[in-house]
């Protein structure tokens, strides 16, 4: 008897982020878990391209250059039809779409135009928001567009998975007094296999020498994009307040060749040449693809190494207890996986 295969249209923004890299693991985990189902891929980029064979079909859609007045409302105008026209292709060459998995905020609007498929086949897999106003400085025009966009992405949306309990409680409180009507699930983001890798000594010893970071040092990684809303400025700074009383800590800053922002890496380094005198951070950038980028993120992972992002950088490094990080607890995904699908 033949397997009914399920079509799934994912719509997402494809770049070396945290929100592309999740998605890209979820659809690969879902496909060993199970062969009846077919991922086809409308992908927003700005020149980055996939490199896994987890789909039947991928379509791009080149992030449009607009010049000036109102570049940034006309570029969304213009990127609306080029996914609408692009949803619209993929759907006349596929017998049908079953459900549909949106993982950036803004190809859901002209997902919705199209009456193509019921709400509630829809899931919005949320990875955290794309703009934060720290202070009345950070306000303009663009922003507070995209925290409109956002808001309504998430009202137009009655399926929304999230990877932790406080991602849900984030959700709820952007749509607040709506977001009663929603369905949340909770998929865990998990650590990927090349994390758990072993290694002898001699090649821990070798890859020190390499980076030129003491035997006896401690490091503390960050591993991801430079990017103003991951809290890079507050761990730096925590990190140096450290140094204070802890000198045997290295803090390695590790990020991809393409997607971060110039001005912030800029300001990062200033501050480094300005108040590290003894060398304890160190800049990594990878000059390869994705691919090689998760194998040079697997080199910077050995053990006695504390791994986090920025977010709650300063109250994790103020609560460094005995070699490990207070609370800190790898989960992996694979179960909850299963028990989505």
């Amino acid at each position: 008897m033949t397997t009914k295969k399920i079509n799934i249209l994912v719509l997402s923004y494809v770049h070396e982020g945290g929100e592309w890299i999740a998605t890209q693991r979820l659809i690969k985990m879902l496909t060993e878990l199970s062969d009846s189902l077919r991922f086809f891929l409308i992908g927003y980029t700005e020149g980055f391209k996939v490199d896994i064979n987890s789909f039947e079909k991928i379509l791009y859609i080149e992030a449009e250059n607009v010049n000036r007045p109102f570049s940034f409302l006309r570029k969304l105008f213009f990127d609306f039809f080029k996914v609408r026209r692009a949803i619209i292709k993929l759907t006349k060459e596929t017998e049908s779409i079953n459900i549909v998995l949106v993982s950036y905020f803004l190809m859901i609007f002209p997902l919705y135009s199209l009456y193509i498929i019921k709400k509630e086949r829809v899931l919005f897999l949320f990875h955290g928001t794309k703009c934060i106003i720290k202070k009345f400085s950070d306000i303009d025009y663009r922003k507070i567009v995209i925290l409109i966009l956002e808001r309504l992405a998430l009202l137009l949306s009655s399926s929304i998975v999230v990877p932790s309990k406080f991602a849900e409680k984030f959700v709820q409180s952007l749509i607040y007094p709506l977001s009663y009507k929603k369905n949340y699930y909770l998929l865990p983001n998990g650590i990927h296999e090349i994390y758990l890798k072993k290694y002898s000594q001699n090649s821990l010893v070798a890859f020190r020498n390499l980076i030129n970071i003491p035997i006896s040092n401690k490091i503390i990684l960050y591993s991801g994009r430079i990017v103003q809303y991951k809290g890079l400025e507050i761990l730096i700074d925590a990190f140096i307040k450290i140094l204070n009383f802890q000198r045997n800590l290295s803090l390695i800053i590790a990020y991809p060749k393409s997607s971060s922002d110039p001005q912030l890496l800029n300001l990062l380094n200033t501050t480094i040449r300005e108040k590290d005198s003894g060398g304890n951070m160190v800049f990594k950038r990878s000059s390869e693809s994705y691919i090689a980028w998760e194998k040079f993120q697997e080199k910077l992972c050995f053990r006695n190494i504390w791994a986090f992002t920025g977010w709650n950088a300063k109250k994790s490094l103020e609560n460094i207890q005995g070699g490990v990080l207070d609370g800190y607890k790898f989960e992996n995904n694979k179960q909850a996986i299963k028990q989505a699908a």
